[in-house]
Parts: C-alpha cells; structure tokens; sequence
C-alpha cells in the first residue's frame, strides 16, 4: 500500500501499486485505488471496495478491474 488517509473515524481512501514479474512473459504493472468505510475500524466489519488499473508497459491498452472485500479485526 501506498498510502491511506481517513479524512472522518468511518471513511478511510487507500491507493497501491504493484510490479507482477512472471517467468517468460513481460512484467506487468497494476495501479489500486480503495476505500474502507466502517463504523469503528478497530472492533467491527469494514467493507473495501476497490477499483484498479492493470497494464503491460510494453503494448498499448489497460484491464481494468473491480473487487470487494470484508476485513475484521481478530484477537481482541
């Protein structure tokens, strides 16, 4: 990641890259931008929504790419 910035206690904006290096075939680049809206971070269910870029930098063109995910804290 990264960074993240939480402008209120129940929005936090995330944003990450990455290099995919795979054996025989060009590397490839993927750019995330993200969010995590819970009502407290630290002791309940957040919800990650998540948009993303992925590209070859050798050829033209982009994937782009869309997720969602569930994150709670444990050992509390």
């Amino acid at each position: 990641m990264l960074f993240t910035w939480q402008p209120n206690p129940h929005v936090e904006f995330n944003a990450a890259g990455k290099v995919l290096l795979r054996q025989d075939a060009d590397a490839l680049v993927a750019y995330n931008f993200g969010l995590g809206l819970s009502h407290d971070f630290e002791r309940q269910l957040t919800i990650r929504p998540e948009i993303g870029i992925l590209t070859n930098p050798g050829e033209a063109g982009y994937y782009r790419h869309l997720s969602l995910a569930l994150s709670m804290p444990w050992g509390k």
